[in-house]
């Protein structure tokens, strides 16, 4: 797990670098997979100040995957993976503090809200380990504190102001932009459990068992309800409230320590993962292999 995160956040940080000392772009999701789909979710600025994103510079990196928001979900599953181990070595509590900081560095809106829970997590429960390698390796730290604050100073606060508080657009562009062109994610989050309430309250059924995973057009132009809108909804939907709650139980059984396990939960049912991601074997893996130990 911790080969597989050096990996994902090398990728990353040499894109990251690349651009903003180098002035030099890079994509290797697109140097890898040529002739496949492009890489979603890059901000740049523009001379066409039309709509918000032209407004900010800051480009939204992904490091081997399509997009920011699934790059920050595979990396917080391994985090969370890894953090549930027993007897971690200074190595791995490293690779999770800088793979935890490659989060907000994702501009992802998921990125940072697992930001937030991991670093809370650490700063809870898990201070002395925190101290200590901080101490231990307080050059590298200083790196990571400083490409932090000047990112988070420089380039996201901007990004965050315009993507979610667009105080320059005139009335009409805020509604054309809430409209059509530029909808928030939180748009489709809160309209996904609106209809999700909806649907609920008429069909006791759908509540219980979902639509099923059989016919995934179906299901989706019922529900409107996919990946994107989270994980728990998603399988809400699709399998219905007595399979979550036995899997919910499932992973409060398998891990011990509640802190770890709300965690986890936490991260999984908000990633935007297929339920059958691979991924997801990993978590599972590294979870039974904590309780075998125990």
């Amino acid at each position: 797990i911790t080969s597989f995160l050096f990996i994902h956040i090398s990728f990353f940080l040499i894109e990251l670098f690349s651009y903003y000392i180098l002035k030099n772009q890079i994509s290797f999701y697109e140097f890898f997979w040529r002739g496949g789909e492009p890489v979603g979710g890059p901000q740049l600025s523009s001379d066409n100040m039309q709509y918000w994103w032209d407004y900010i510079r800051i480009k939204r990196f992904t490091g081997l995957f399509n997009e920011p928001g699934t790059y920050s979900c595979i990396i917080s599953i391994l985090i969370c993976s890894l953090m549930v181990q027993k007897k971690l070595s200074n190595i791995h509590w490293l690779v999770i503090l800088v793979s935890t900081f490659t989060l907000i560095l994702s501009a992802s809106l998921r990125g940072i809200l697992f930001f937030i829970i991991i670093i809370s997590f650490l700063i809870f429960f898990e201070r002395k380990n925190l101290l200590q390698i901080i101490r231990k390796n307080k050059l590298i730290f200083s790196l990571i504190l400083l490409t932090f604050f000047y990112f988070l100073y420089f380039y996201l606060f901007n990004y965050l102001v315009a993507r979610f508080k667009p105080l320059f657009l005139t009335e009409y562009e805020i509604i054309l932009r809430n409209l059509h062109y530029n909808r928030s994610n939180l748009n489709f989050y809160l309209e996904a459990n609106l209809i999700y309430k909806d649907l609920i309250s008429k069909d006791i059924f759908f509540l219980l068992f979902g639509y099923g995973y059989g016919n995934e057009s179906f299901s989706y132009n019922a529900s409107k309800i996919y990946n994107d809108t989270g994980l728990y909804l998603y399988l809400l939907s699709r399998s219905g409230i007595l399979f979550l709650l036995i899997f919910c139980l499932f992973i409060i059984r398998k891990i011990k320590n509640k802190a770890y396990a709300f965690m986890c939960l936490v991260i999984f049912g908000l990633s935007k993962l297929s339920f059958f991601n691979p991924i997801f074997l990993i978590l599972f893996i590294a979870i039974e292999k904590r309780k075998i130990e125990n």
